[in-house]
């Protein structure tokens, strides 16, 4: 059985005292990779540790735990992913076009079942990194806005949000591609073998290399929320 690592960050770009043992600055300037050379980024969190590749945005807006073949995003209090606002993100830098999925269960923290307060999701997300303004596309289930559980899908530009929801459980596959100026993202229930185009996106403003990964968030005072997550698998190119 695989002991519980608690990643602890002190504050953004702080190193880790646990299972993540080199968390880069936040606000470094990157040095764009090459596409070509990329490794792979896809991790089935098998792992004793969680892979050093993965970095925290912010950890005053989110613990990760990692245990049994799955990490675990929970979101602090208010962690909100909305306009200028910022949730939970663990996120590595990915160049080029690519596809990235992952199975996701959001549920309680505290007790059995899925959330039951408003905006508690957890999903997929490709952010660009820095800048005065927040700049992302994600897909999320949870419970959401509008009071049922939902997948929402959700673009950000120059901290401004346009966002929408649709009826649906709290576990699912997800996907986001990017293709050029294109993002796209998807979901389908757990095993299935067609994805739904859920929403597609014209990013021409986003830089080469994003920060992809995986999130959770709420809009909750006293949250009660977290986001399990399965495996994070990785393809070179956009949506097939």
């Amino acid at each position: 059985m695989r002991v519980a690592a608690l990643i602890v960050i002190a504050g953004c770009g702080s190193p880790a005292t646990s299972s993540i043992d080199a968390v880069m600055p936040d606000d470094r300037i990157i040095v764009e990779p090459d596409a070509k050379l990329a490794p792979a980024f896809s991790d089935d969190f098998e792992a004793a540790t969680l892979d050093p590749r993965w970095m925290v945005l912010d950890a005053t807006n989110v613990d990760a735990v990692y245990q049994g073949g799955q990490l675990t995003l929970i979101p602090h209090a208010n962690a909100l992913w909305y306009n200028g606002s910022r949730g939970g993100l663990v996120y590595q830098f990915i160049p080029g076009d690519f596809t990235v999925s992952t199975t996701v269960h959001v549920h309680k923290h505290t007790t059995a079942g899925p959330p039951d307060q408003p905006i508690e999701l957890g999903g997929l997300m490709a952010r660009a990194q820095g800048g005065a303004s927040e700049n992302y596309a994600l897909i999320v289930v949870g419970f959401g806005e509008q009071g049922h559980l939902a997948v929402e899908h959700k673009s950000t530009t120059d901290s401004t949000s346009v966002f929408d929801e649709s009826p649906y459980t709290a576990d699912a596959e997800l996907r986001l591609c990017r293709n050029g100026a294109t993002i796209e993202v998807g979901y389908r229930a757990i095993g299935a073998q067609t994805w739904t185009d859920f929403m597609t996106w014209s990013r021409p403003d986003f830089p080469n290399t994003l920060e992809v990964g995986m999130i959770a968030y709420d809009g909750e005072s006293n949250p009660d929320v977290a986001a399990s997550f399965d495996q994070f698998t990785y393809a070179s190119g956009g949506c097939p």
